[in-house]
């Protein structure tokens, strides 16, 4: 598994939001087992939905590693015994990869908008991983210019 947590099939600003309040809520009760627990929940869900993202056995580590990125992050802040829903939106955001809330929720945005280029782009990104070979060849004819996307 890479270092970002992949994103589900047609991921949801809503779910994320609430991810994120409930991270903020297992904050707020000071133990690192809610952290854990939370951690826990979020990547047992991607493994359940991305099947081919994550072998098995790793969603142990995964969740280790986020609850250690959690607690290294609130430790730098001094603001962290606040627990804020505006820290668990960007450590989330973070966890995917992701520069911000905000350009994570356009990015999520645009994933609900067919025919965009984020969209193209994912679309043929799950057909390589597929190995949907016949699938990306129509998204290249398409968009020829999908090769030089990132």
């Amino acid at each position: 598994m890479s270092d970002a947590v992949p994103l589900p099939p047609r991921p949801t600003i809503e779910y994320y939001k609430k991810l994120a309040k409930d991270l903020q809520h297992a904050c707020e009760v000071h133990d690192a087992a809610a952290i854990r627990a939370w951690a826990a929940r979020w990547i047992e869900q991607v493994a359940e939905l991305r099947v081919d993202d994550i072998p098995p056995g790793a969603t142990g580590r995964e969740v280790d590693r986020l609850a250690r990125r959690w607690n290294e992050a609130q430790k730098k802040h001094a603001r962290a015994d606040r627990c804020l829903l505006t820290d668990a939106q960007f450590f989330v955001a973070r966890a995917h990869g992701f520069e911000s809330w905000p350009k994570f929720a356009a990015h999520l945005q645009s994933l609900t908008q067919n025919g965009s280029p984020v969209s193209t782009f994912e679309e043929a990104a799950d057909a390589i991983v597929r190995g949907d070979k016949a699938h990306l060849a129509v998204l290249l004819e398409q968009h020829p210019n999908l090769v030089y996307e990132r």
